[in-house]
């Protein structure tokens, strides 16, 4: 099996490949990397081809996972960038799906990244048929699903493709693991402050980094027949104090420190949403349609195996 995969160098992406690459001796990447990314230098895997363009492109993939997208909230006080968060998502999916198919290498499954936020905020876990929200992080989710959903239809139609591909979006929820995302900074802190925007009282859903790989590995291979949405999300939400409150468990070296929701707001008024907002997602189709069950469901004893 041969994969096209993009974000290959970012946490899932690594964390995808390296799970796929130990579980099938013929399975091989070819990794394009996002203009202005980032090709290790050292350490790159067997089977494993780094890309900087299309046209580097010889084999057609058996699959496409794609997972490249700007990072949507980045520390420095006044700096947002929101045309660059469009841009990696739908236009940039659009002009992949649209160069892969003018050479023909467009494959026949898709697995393509997207958000549980886009999704109405609520502590309530909404599942894959809940209408979509209207906050920035929903439109924009809405944004990136309909640009690969469209252009896969006018190239069908234009006559570029003779078929749909299989297209699966997994909106992802906070993906959690030791070595990146959400949980690697806490983990590596030695009597920092943990800073916790706003009171913390927000809901959002999370999946462990092994379920993610595992999840997508079955869609490939064990699901065949599933198209559509997908919540990558265990059942059960957690407040970001309950999360907070469990790492300090496992890493006494961290302290937690609120900032005040209003500054956050002030210095980031478009990105604070996705990290003010309650974000939550229930996992309907892994669970009752697909039959899934998750590796981790419980955080402390996911927190524990670290």
């Amino acid at each position: 099996m041969h994969i096209l995969i993009t974000g290959g160098t970012g946490f899932i992406g690594r964390n995808v490949m390296t799970d796929f690459l130990k579980r099938d001796s013929e399975t091989s990447f070819a990794a394009l990397v996002h203009p202005g990314g980032s090709i290790p230098g050292t350490g790159t895997p067997e089977r494993v081809t780094y890309l900087r363009d299309l046209r580097e492109i010889k084999t057609r993939p058996d699959v496409l996972i794609h997972l490249a997208g700007s990072p949507v909230f980045r520390i420095r006080p006044f700096f947002e960038n929101i045309g660059e968060i469009r841009e990696s998502r739908g236009p940039y999916t659009e002009r992949l799906f649209r160069g892969l198919a003018a050479k023909g290498m467009l494959p026949d499954t898709i697995i393509m990244a997207g958000s549980t936020g886009f999704y109405p905020p609520s502590r309530i876990p909404a599942p894959e048929n809940a209408p979509p929200g209207t906050t920035f992080p929903a439109l924009l989710a809405q944004e990136w699903e309909n640009a690969a959903s469209e252009t896969l239809a006018e190239l069908l139609r234009d006559g570029i493709i003779p078929r749909l591909p299989r297209l699966i979006t997994l909106r992802f929820s906070t993906v959690m693991g030791r070595d990146g995302g959400f949980l690697k900074p806490f983990m590596l802190m030695r009597r920092a402050p943990a800073l916790i925007p706003g009171a913390g009282d927000y809901w959002i859903s999370w999946i462990s980094i092994q379920d993610t790989a595992e999840i997508i590995w079955k869609m490939i291979q064990e699901w065949p027949g599933f198209a559509g949405a997908v919540n990558l999300a265990v059942p059960k939400p957690l407040s970001v104090n309950e999360i907070c409150r469990e790492i300090a468990r496992i890493n006494r070296g961290i302290f937690t420190l609120h900032i005040p929701a209003g500054l956050i707001k002030l210095l980031k008024p478009k990105t604070a949403d996705f990290i003010l907002l309650s974000n939550t997602a229930r996992p309907e189709v892994l669970t009752d349609k697909l039959g899934y069950r998750f590796l981790w469901e419980d955080f402390g004893a996911f927190l524990n195996s670290l």
